[in-house]
């Protein structure tokens, strides 16, 4: 029974990225209740997954590689949509889009160039701003769904909030893994 549960985080997860297709088309027919009950449970599937995976010593090499293609997956579909849907502004778009392709291809680069990690922790600030993005989405959600529910100022404070965790984080993860390439040295 233990091997079979060690594999339910990675389980979980790819649930999340199976809820990313209905997400998009849910959102683009613009059933937002149904969308936001989607990007709600994917949500709490990364917390839920990464909880387990700690909890129950159930980490795989394939489970920390899965897990943050889930997220940003997910984060970037969800934002491109609430984007094309007037629900989310272009910079804000633009700036998680552009983080997220440069960690990717900064983390192939670093691997191939300087040394090969198979298993990268995301920061503190990371999971925050993972946390405040998916929550962004939900807010937006709510407010396309029940438009006098959530304050136009709670998005403007929110969105403005993400924006910054995701330069920080952006600058975080540049310095960090800089510091890191100059130390290993070609």
């Amino acid at each position: 029974m233990r091997p079979l549960l060690s594999n339910l985080p990675n389980a979980i997860t790819v649930v999340r990225i199976a809820l990313v297709p209905p997400i998009a088309y849910y959102l683009l027919k613009e059933d937002f209740r149904i969308a936001l009950l989607l990007v709600f449970i994917a949500g709490l599937s990364d917390a839920l997954d990464g909880w387990l995976a700690r909890v129950g010593g159930w980490r795989s090499r394939f489970g920390a590689g899965l897990d943050p293609f889930a997220d940003k997956l997910l984060l970037v579909v969800t934002f491109a949509c609430l984007w094309w849907l007037s629900l989310l502004p272009t910079w804000l778009v633009v700036v998680v889009v552009v983080r997220d392709v440069y960690l990717v291809i900064g983390g192939l680069i670093y691997n191939r160039w300087f040394e090969r990690i198979d298993d990268v922790q995301p920061s503190w600030l990371s999971k925050c701003n993972t946390a405040l993005q998916i929550a962004l989405a939900l807010l937006a959600l709510t407010h396309a769904a029940w438009p006098n529910v959530v304050p136009q100022s709670a998005l403007f404070v929110l969105t403005r909030i993400v924006l910054i965790t995701t330069i920080v984080t952006f600058a975080d993860y540049a310095w960090t893994w800089s510091r890191r390439a100059k130390a290993v040295g070609l």
